[in-house]
């Protein structure tokens, strides 16, 4: 089974996100000369906003100084979502490591297919639990269980 991992949401990656985010921003200076890397790019229109990703992947991970903590690591990826909404434009980026093969097309549907997993997840806990508008404390609701 494959494995993916975003860094930022995941505290036990969160020190090989430098890492990677350094890699990538080298790499682009560098006009990714001499790196093993694949690239795919996604445009879509929804809701009134224009959302193009590019996702790129490489398996040139020697560098990375932590990756011996990672059994079955195969690659590095970084996506850009630019986001077009009201003449307004928003560009975040997002750092990941995998075990998927060097594919960025593989590793865009892995991204978005996780990201629809965590949006149903949250949905049904806004929607089906209420969760928004619980006014519970959950420190409080936490001692007081343990009375």
């Amino acid at each position: 089974m494959a494995f993916l991992l975003n860094p930022f949401r995941s505290k036990n990656v969160r020190s090989i996100d430098g890492e990677v985010e350094q890699f990538f921003s080298e790499a682009n200076d560098q006009g990714f000369a001499g790196i093993a890397l694949s690239y795919h790019e996604t445009q879509a229109v929804n809701h009134g906003r224009i959302e193009i990703r590019r996702y790129w992947t490489t398996d040139d991970i020697e560098g990375l100084v932590k990756k011996e903590a990672w059994e079955k690591l195969n690659l590095s990826g970084m996506v850009e979502s630019e986001r077009h909404l009201n003449g307004k434009v928003t560009i975040e980026h997002r750092s990941y490591i995998s075990s998927l093969k060097n594919k960025a097309k593989q590793f865009a549907q892995a991204v978005r297919g996780h990201g629809e997993i965590e949006n149903c997840v949250h949905w049904i806990l806004d929607v089906a639990f209420r969760e928004d508008e619980t006014k519970t404390n959950h420190r409080r609701l936490a001692q007081k269980s343990t009375r």
